[in-house]
């Protein structure tokens, strides 16, 4: 969470560009108005499409809130105007950037940084890679948000080609080379142990190893697809943007399985 001089000064620094737009409409009164009351803030006394009342009622309804509903509401607030057009997405990125603070999907983060409660799940080099690309993402570039992702899903494959000597990781495919390396680890033989380790019978544990290793190998074919064609889509929509984030987690999801205890 943040602490409370920052969401105070990044709510001041969003609402100023309602207030003074000249150097381009970042936000619309009626953009502001929605988005306060998806935050639920108080809009009643406001005008969807009047600059004044909206400023006014949003502000006050803010100011009213206590330190952790002043922070959900922010939360809630940024989201909603960064998902409202790519103009918003660029301009809002930039605030939150100058406070080196970045956008991760759900919530306001320090830039460039995951959760280091996640950080300890994953390796090193691709934890650096994963807060790349949620960077990326915040800035309203979905393409290069998921070949940041991919990349991250490279130096953990590629680490393991160096060290079980399976040859060089440039020669074949990236879901290829996420299963040849998952293989020689026996990652999936492993978590089975470990389930009938913790009580699960040999056919539940056999079938949830399965379904797992096919959930990865389906995630790497679709970052394969993804990495491979997002650069000749232009423009961002929900869609793409709800990709790119799926993008990171499944990334994430591989690179986790590459942790060394």
């Amino acid at each position: 969470m943040l602490d409370q001089p920052t969401v105070r000064a990044v709510f001041g620094a969003v609402v100023a560009k309602l207030h003074n737009p000249q150097d381009g409409e970042f936000i619309s009164a009626r953009n502001f108005y929605v988005a306060g009351l998806a935050a639920g803030l108080d809009m009643r006394a406001g005008d969807a499409e009047r600059r004044g009342p909206t400023l006014g009622a949003i502000t006050n309804s803010f100011g009213a809130l206590s330190p952790e509903e002043q922070n959900r509401a922010l939360n809630s607030l940024v989201g909603s105007l960064l998902g409202s057009g790519n103009a918003n997405a660029a301009s809002g990125a930039a605030i939150l950037d100058g406070f080196g603070l970045a956008w991760d999907g759900n919530k306001i983060v320090p830039a460039g940084v995951l959760d280091e409660r996640e950080r300890a799940f994953l390796p090193a080099t691709s934890a650096n890679d994963l807060a790349k690309a949620v960077d990326r993402l915040s800035k309203g570039d979905e393409s290069g948000a998921i070949s940041a992702a991919c990349g991250a899903v490279d130096l953990a494959t590629g680490a393991v080609y160096e060290q079980m000597n399976l040859g060089d990781p440039g020669r074949v495919s990236f879901s290829a080379k996420i299963n040849t390396a998952l293989g020689a680890m026996k990652v999936f033989e492993g978590m089975r142990e470990e389930f009938v380790a913790v009580g699960l019978d040999d056919d539940d544990a056999e079938q949830a190893a399965t379904f797992l290793r096919a959930a990865i190998n389906d995630s790497s074919q679709a970052l394969q697809i993804l990495r491979k064609r997002m650069d000749d889509v232009h423009g961002t929509r929900p869609a793409l943007r709800s990709t790119a984030y799926d993008a990171i987690k499944f990334a994430s999801a591989i690179c986790a399985l590459f942790k060394q205890p």
